[in-house]
């Protein structure tokens, strides 16, 4: 794993045209002719479909330990050339030693089966799909394979702007409140001072998660709270106590813990790709947001969420808040598992006996306490 993904996610910036969802123009690849093979694609997929693990990670796992500093990416980069669907460069590089593989015929190219990104290797940078007609077609196959297997029309990104006619909008509050007509023109004013909401750009099936977000934006105080966390060094402290240690070797003998007092590392980086976007939708600039990042960094955690599937925008919600808690609380046991002389970037769950008993102790202290996400 690496600190933070080798490309950077085409569009986060949110500086795309009112007019066009159109991302970032890349330049052309000039690997395309002879590192895409559709009819090959075709037969990969009739054979296999569309994989959720990496076949090479099966074979030889890498046991690692989870890292709250460190960012795990479970998308897989499939092979235009042959069809072969690796794990990239934030694991285990499968799919680069796969186009480093002596042969005869060009591997170049990848696109990754989440968010759709093509890379080229040989050029060592992303290639956009309508850069070549060949690309293009190809690119376009896979997507309505993997939503609806053959069966489903492709879905171009649709801009969503919150409010697509303001005149239109007008009448539709006055007919609701029952605005006075003699104070038409004053309402109308106070209607038209209001922000607009930016809208945000369809990422393939993902009206769940844009609407999830808007709901987020509107959310008093909770980017303010988010942002909190952003900065290291915030101390607390545990309170400590009596436990009681199971019979294992110990014949449930009574300990007494000491107060733990420690300073909180800075947020996770799903906390910070969320805070990143909610401040970009807040910021009152227009034209369409892309929340490309914030999407890949959600699956990157949550993989059921991805695939250009439809899911229920309230799981999402559950789902999104927890995740976000939960890399809060990383922090506090960083601390306790430091306290308690081991090192911080261990899994607690992976630590055994009488240890792991403490660990516990001081972990339901700290989630008992009213953390970030639930002020």
């Amino acid at each position: 794993m690496v600190k933070k993904k080798r490309q950077s996610d085409p569009g986060e910036n949110g500086d795309e045209s009112t007019e066009s969802c159109d991302e970032n123009v890349k330049s052309a690849c000039p690997h395309v002719a002879k590192a895409v093979d559709l009819t090959q694609l075709k037969k990969a997929l009739k054979t296999g479909g569309f994989q959720k693990d990496c076949s090479e990670c099966k074979k030889s796992p890498k046991i690692e330990v989870p890292d709250p500093d460190y960012e795990e990416d479970l998308s897989l980069w499939m092979c235009l050339r042959c069809g072969s669907q690796l794990c990239g460069r934030t694991r285990n590089k499968h799919a680069l030693n796969h186009f480093h593989t002596p042969r005869s015929d060009c591997h170049a190219l990848t696109a990754n089966t989440t968010t759709w990104d093509i890379y080229c290797y040989n050029c060592n940078n992303e290639v956009t799909a309508s850069s070549a007609k060949k690309l293009h077609e190809c690119v376009e196959y896979l997507k309505k394979q993997a939503v609806g297997g053959g069966n489903a029309k492709s879905l171009p990104p649709i801009e969503l702007p919150f409010i697509q006619d303001s005149k239109t909008d007008i009448a539709t509050v006055e007919t609701i409140i029952k605005i006075d007509p003699l104070s038409k023109g004053k309402d109308k004013a106070m209607f038209n001072g209001l922000p607009r909401v930016r809208g945000l750009t369809n990422l393939g099936n993902t009206c769940f998660f844009n609407s999830v977000m808007q709901c987020l934006v509107q959310t008093p105080y909770l980017l303010q709270v988010l942002q909190e966390m952003a900065n290291p060094g915030e101390r607390f402290t545990l309170p400590g106590g009596k436990l009681k240690l199971k019979p294992d070797g110990d014949d449930g003998k009574e300990v007494e813990l000491p107060p733990i007092t420690g300073q909180l590392a800075e947020w996770g980086s799903l906390t910070r790709t969320l805070a990143e976007t909610l401040s970009e939708l807040q910021a009152g600039e227009g034209g369409v947001y892309t929340p490309r990042k914030l999407l890949s960094a959600l699956v990157n955690k949550l993989p059921q969420f991805g695939g250009g599937d439809q899911h229920d925008a309230h799981e999402l919600l559950r789902h999104l808040l927890e995740a976000v808690r939960s890399e809060d609380l990383r922090r506090y046991q960083s601390v306790i598992l430091s306290s308690l002389g081991m090192n911080s970037k261990v899994d607690p769950a992976k630590v055994d006996g009488e240890v792991k008993q403490k660990v516990k102790f001081y972990g339901q202290q700290a989630s008992d306490t009213m953390l970030r996400p639930e002020q």
